[in-house]
């Protein structure tokens, strides 16, 4: 069998420990803020949370660190309703992707003309994606 334990392991200072700590607090802050700016643009949590996730990587992203950003991301979207509430301005001057026409029209129903064309390209993007993930795949294993 192998070895569970390395043969040798070198003590590490409490200023080392401490460094790293802060370190990782540092790293959570920032992820957590680009959440919850990405969220208050757009006005979408969950969007927020999934692009840090994207633009981070999983060695990155500590576990219990996902609660938390949804919930800072939460606030920043319900905070930033509030402040424009509060200035009695129209929440969608400033969020992207909303425009005037988009406002008044709030609706809008699909065709039975339009469903394959959604289909098609939705099936394109999926194959697109998973060329994506294939390729960054093989990339890594190059780089190790």
């Amino acid at each position: 069998g192998g070895l569970s334990k390395p043969l040798l392991r070198l003590p590490r200072s409490e200023e080392e420990e401490e460094e790293q700590d802060i370190a990782s607090i540092q790293r959570s802050g920032c992820i957590m803020g680009g959440a919850a700016g990405i969220a208050a643009a757009f006005n979408s949590p969950i969007g927020g949370v999934l692009y840090m996730l994207e633009e981070t990587t999983v060695e990155l992203w500590p576990k219990n660190l996902t609660f938390d950003t949804f919930l800072v991301s939460t606030l920043s979207v319900l905070g930033s309703r509030v402040l424009l509430g509060a200035l009695s301005l129209q929440g969608d001057t400033f969020v992207f992707g909303h425009s005037a026409q988009s406002s008044m029209s709030a609706s809008y129903s699909l065709t039975l003309e339009e469903f394959p064309y959604i289909v098609v390209i939705g099936a394109a993007a999926g194959l697109l994606s998973a060329a994506y993930t294939i390729g960054m795949v093989q990339v890594w294993k190059c780089r190790e």
